[in-house]
Formats: C-alpha cells, structure tokens, sequence
C-alpha cells in the first residue's frame, strides 16, 4: 500500500514539473530589435541635432542596423545598434546624417546614446544656415509655388529684409525686375488646368507709392508659367465665373462718376480690359454746360471756399483738381462774371504751387 502511494505522488510531482516546463515554454520571448517606432521616435528625441529643427524641417530614422549582425540577440546582452537620421526640408533638399550609436535592452528602450560626432553636427548647422527662410508656400500640380526670405547678409541697404518668390526653387522675377520687401500669395483660382495665384508685392521705400501692387502668375507646367503686369483692384471685385476671373479697377479720375471704373479679366495669364472706364472728353463734355456760379456754388456746398480760395483741408485738397478741370471745361466763355473770374484766379494760383 505504501509503495502504491509513493508512485501516485511521484506521478503527480512530475506531472507538476512537466506543466511548468510546458508554461514556460509556451511563454514568447520578444528578441530584442535595433529597429521599431518607439525606438525611432526616442532617437529622434535624444539627437542634439534635433533642438535645431526649423519649420518646414522633417526629421526620421531611415537606417536601424546592428553594430555587430553576428550577435545573438538577448535579454540579458544590451544589442548594440547604429542610425541614420534624415533631415529633409518639404521643398528644398534633403540631407543624411550619421546619427547616434545606442543600444536596445530587453525593454525596447534606447541605452547608451553615444552622441553625433563633431562633423556630423556642423554638417547639419552648416545646410540649416543655407536653406532660406520659407514665408509662405503652395502645394500646387506643378510642385511648389513658395515665397523666401533671404538671410541678413543678402539684404540691400534700402530695405529691411527681401523676399523672393520661387516655383520649384527657380526664381521667378516679377515684372520691371524690381526688389520685394514683401510678397504674399493671397489667392488661389482654378483656371483649366492652370493653377493661378493672385499675389502682393512691395518695396518698402521711399518708392513704394504706386498703386500697382498686384499680380497673377498662371502656372501651366513645372518651369512653365506666366505673370501679368501689375494692377491694383477694388477690394472683393475679384471673382471667377466660367468664362475666367474678373476684377474691377479704381476709379480714375476725382470727379469721375461712382460706377465709372475699368473692368479687367484675365486671359491666357494676361490682363485684358474689357469694359473701359469713360475718357477725359466725356467729362469736358459733361461739365461744358455747367456755368461758373453754379460750381461756385457747388464749392460752396461742400465747405471748400475760404474767401476767395480754397479752403485746403485734407477732403477739400483732394478736390481741387477736380474743380479747376470742371472750371476749365465750361464752353460758354462769355459769361464772363464775377465767378468765373473768382474760379480762374483760384485755379492760376493753384497752378503756380503744384
């Protein structure tokens, strides 16, 4: 009875032991990797190069290799590992680095970063200092439509930064080849297969007084394009039907009539006019029947007679042109009266200080 009982116990304690080697084996053992996107993500974080990143700047880890392919993996042994990290701008080139020497232990986590070497670093603060500071930028078909800031030392006396605007990195020169202070793309339109972009540019300086600030750039292919002349238009006039983009230009003359202004569209990535705003002889005909009292009267009402000149405030300065041209339209010449002579002495003296 006894030796019956033994050989149940022993039965039973190896039948324990056989289900914990059973355990243990089924248990998988995950074998260490110098690869994976936590261990990229935590390299990219521990790289000194990577405080330096500016915008437009991506960062990631393009090689994982072992430092020793031979070595067999371990919990026990940290593998050894080596990357290469690239640094590649969305527009202009990229570049590689040869990034830190670590080692992966059995929790996946990165040990022992050996930091970049000295050259590597100023190989990357050398093409950060090149590429040019991108201000704004258009993902078109064509590639890229992007607007740079050169750095300091490229700077002009006159101006306190130039900008430049770049269609697959070639430079595209604006009209008249003049320098830009500041260029901004304002809008996009869809024109067949045509991207077009209306933009701004100024010179900051003493010459940046025109009115003429605006262009449209059709872009056709990825080095093929056109610019308009320059324009200036009345604000939210710009408008696209299916016939094209149209825009509505600013009165030309002071004394011209509230509806009077030009009407432009543009075709094939050039400016057409196709509603002209009335010349000069509409107006001389329009105000040739006007007598000289009734504009003195005219002046009068709109608070821009001082005695016998002009009241020259501000509003009233700005009217003058417009009162002498309407002075120097009257056809009736023989009414010579007090007004007209009033309006003819004013307008000489007027003429004397411009």
């Amino acid at each position: 009875m006894l030796k019956h009982t033994n050989l149940k116990l022993c039965k039973h304690t190896l039948l324990i032991l056989l289900g914990s080697v059973l355990a243990a084996c089924s248990q998988s053992v995950e074998p260490l990797s110098c690869d994976g996107s936590n261990i990229e993500e935590q390299l990219i974080q521990a790289s000194k190069l990577d405080s330096s990143i500016p915008l437009y700047v991506n960062a990631k880890v393009i090689m994982m290799l072992s430092n020793n392919p031979h070595q067999i993996p371990s919990n026990n042994i940290p593998l050894k590992c080596k990357a290469t990290i690239q640094y590649s701008h969305n527009i202009f080139p990229e570049q590689n680095f040869l990034a830190n020497t670590y080692a992966v232990n059995k929790e996946q986590q990165v040990t022992a970063i050996t930091p970049v070497n000295n050259k590597s670093t100023s190989d990357f603060q050398s093409w950060i200092a090149k590429l040019p500071i991108v201000t704004s930028s258009q993902k078109i078909t064509a590639g890229n439509l992007v607007v740079i800031q050169l750095n300091s030392n490229a700077k002009i006396k006159a101006h306190n930064q130039i900008q430049q605007l770049l269609l697959n990195q070639q430079l595209i020169k604006l009209p008249q080849g003049k320098i830009f202070s500041t260029i901004t793309i304002d809008k996009k339109f869809t024109l067949g297969a045509n991207d077009v972009f209306l933009l701004s540019a100024y010179y900051n300086n003493a010459r940046d007084n025109g009115l003429n600030h605006n262009y449209f750039i059709t872009i056709e292919s990825v080095n093929r394009y056109t610019i308009s002349d320059s324009f200036s238009y009345q604000d939210g006039s710009i408008n696209q039907n299916e016939s094209g983009i149209f825009f509505s230009g600013f009165k030309q003359y002071a004394f011209a009539e509230s509806n009077d202004y030009p009407i432009y569209q543009l075709e094939s990535g050039n400016i057409q006019i196709i509603h002209p705003a009335h010349d000069l002889n509409y107006y001389r005909q329009k105000f040739s029947t006007q007598s000289a009292h009734q504009l003195i009267q005219k002046i009068k009402g709109d608070g821009c007679l001082n005695g016998d000149q002009f009241y020259l405030s501000d509003i009233c300065a700005r009217k003058v042109n417009s009162y002498c041209f309407q002075f120097n339209s009257i056809s009736n010449k023989s009414a010579k009266d007090k007004s007209y002579w009033l309006l003819n002495n004013m307008c000489k003296t007027q003429e004397l200080y411009q």
